[in-house]
């Protein structure tokens, strides 16, 4: 009896130990996502800004 139930913890075990790594793959997947947001966030921001100034300094040599 002792020797099932020690069986069934070790397996268990393991398997929580699996679904740790699974889960901390997941975290690393989600803030690869995030960075990948925030410099595609950043970059277009970045691309406006040179855009609003080209306009803006075309628009002034106009004048």
């Amino acid at each position: 009896m002792a020797l099932g139930w020690r069986r069934s913890w070790s397996a268990w075990v393991k398997s929580a130990q699996v679904w740790r790594r699974r889960l901390r793959q997941l975290e690393c997947i989600c803030i690869c996502e995030n960075i990948y947001s925030a410099t595609f966030t950043i970059y277009s921001i970045m691309a406006l800004n040179a855009t609003w100034l080209g306009t803006t300094s075309i628009i002034l040599k106009m004048y």
